[in-house]
């Protein structure tokens, strides 16, 4: 049913399939991850564009939203970051069975974070074998659309926790440099026998998407296919019940009221579509660390915490 044409479904009036198709949204698959201000634009009311979004959500049984997922969490395995304030803030840590965004501009500690999850979770892993007196295979599958992944700056940060060769033969680096090799990175390793998959990290998640689809013209079909991406990356963390993590990039919007707002690249389209959001910044001037917190929908009130990153990786803010 996922696949059905929007033309072939008979409860969508024959004006409002033109109208979808026309926006860019050719499946009933589309339609359910379609974001509704794509609809509006395209001379959808409000009230039809809400109500053929949730029956389309409907028809796809293996489909669910994330508000359903809200308190499941509890009981999942977590990933320390290295920083217990930080791992306070995210409730123990980065958990599974979730797609968790980490975003923020460049040099913020996105790629670093993930880095420590990487080490952390293996090293975790080691200790468990040697403690159960028995053999374990985790494996960590690391796709890097943006040249970031560094072996050398991994090891450093394992020091004596993990062998350099035991790491790092179980993370399996995939160099994906088009949104096809990203999305099929994913199936591949979702699909794998071969594979015993306990974390899936991108860094960065909407690199390609946005250098192939450039312009105003293209706009609705990236939301779209980043849309079909992330569902997948979801549908990953719940089936595997696996941490996958995403880093994103940040860009300025333009208010109405004149006022700027940093906002993470691809919009809601990726907000509505992940489980959790971490938002990193720099500490300026202040050595090698930065601030963390959820969300950004009010700075004011949003708990904010303070990590740092040595050459061991990220721990703890110390106050001098």
């Amino acid at each position: 049913m996922a696949s059905a044409l929007i033309e072939d479904i008979e409860w969508i009036p024959k004006e409002t399939a033109k109208a979808l198709r026309d926006a860019g949204v050719i499946s009933v698959l589309d339609l359910a991850l379609a974001p509704k201000d794509i609809l509006l634009k395209h001379g959808i009311t409000t009230e039809s564009a809400a109500h053929i979004t949730e029956k389309a959500v409907g028809e796809i049984k293996h489909l669910q939203r994330g508000s359903s997922l809200l308190g499941k969490g509890e009981q999942r395995r977590k990933i320390s970051t290295g920083s217990s304030s930080l791992d306070n803030l995210l409730g123990g840590g980065v958990s599974s069975g979730r797609v968790t965004e980490v975003y923020g501009e460049s040099g913020a500690g996105k790629t670093q974070l993930c880095f420590q999850l990487c080490v952390n979770l293996l090293a975790t892993e080691q200790k468990k074998n040697k403690e159960e007196e028995e053999e374990r295979k985790g494996d960590i599958v690391f796709i890097d659309t943006a040249g970031t992944f560094r072996p050398e700056r991994l090891a450093q940060m394992a020091a004596d926790r993990i062998s350099e060769d035991e790491l790092l033969k179980h993370i399996f680096l995939v160099s994906a440099r088009s949104s096809e090799e990203q999305a099929r990175a994913v199936q591949s390793s979702q699909e794998s026998t071969s594979l015993n998959t306990q974390m899936l990290i991108i860094d960065t998640l909407t690199d390609n998407f946005v250098y192939e689809f450039q312009g105003e013209d293209h706009i609705t079909s990236r939301q779209i296919s980043l849309a079909h991406h992330l569902h997948d990356l979801a549908e990953m963390a719940l089936d595997k019940d696996i941490p996958v993590v995403v880093t994103n990039t940040v860009r300025t919007r333009l208010l109405d009221t004149g006022e700027t707002r940093i906002i993470e690249t691809g919009g809601n389209t990726v907000a509505q579509g992940v489980h959790l959001r971490l938002r990193l910044e720099r500490l300026r001037g202040k050595g090698q660390g930065g601030v963390a917190r959820l969300d950004d929908t009010d700075i004011k009130t949003v708990p904010r915490v303070r990590f740092k990153i040595e050459k061991n990786g990220i721990m703890d803010w110390e106050e001098k």
